[in-house]
């Protein structure tokens, strides 16, 4: 079994978001309004003290996320790899497309999600 990465997850979520308007309006209703939509697509609880934001850029505006590092000693060769060169949304979301069941880790947080 392949381990779902934040990419993978981020893939997937996007993509019915890209299908599905109501969805994507949850996911921009604000922080609470998301994390629920992605609680519903994902079929688990997130963690309590997890905040989810989502933001739409538009032909003007561009976000770049800065990945959680506690410091810079402590990545490892994956963990920079995944992160400089890894999967892209567009080709985690043909594998999600695929189907199957993967673990994801979010944080210290594992949830396996089904699709």
């Amino acid at each position: 079994m392949t381990e779902q990465t934040p990419q993978t997850l981020e893939a997937r979520i996007i993509t019915r978001a890209l299908q599905d308007p109501s969805f994507k309006q949850q996911l921009l209703n604000g922080s609470v309004a998301a994390k629920a939509a992605i609680e519903q697509e994902i079929g688990q609880k997130l963690p309590q003290d997890l905040q989810v934001k989502v933001l739409e850029e538009t032909d003007n505006v561009s976000y770049i996320v800065l990945p959680m590092m506690s410091s810079p000693e402590e990545i490892s060769e994956e963990e920079l790899e995944a992160v400089s060169g890894g999967a892209t949304p567009a080709v985690a979301g043909r594998a999600l497309l695929a189907g199957g069941t993967l673990p994801c880790t979010l944080g210290s947080f594992t949830i396996n999600l089904t699709f």
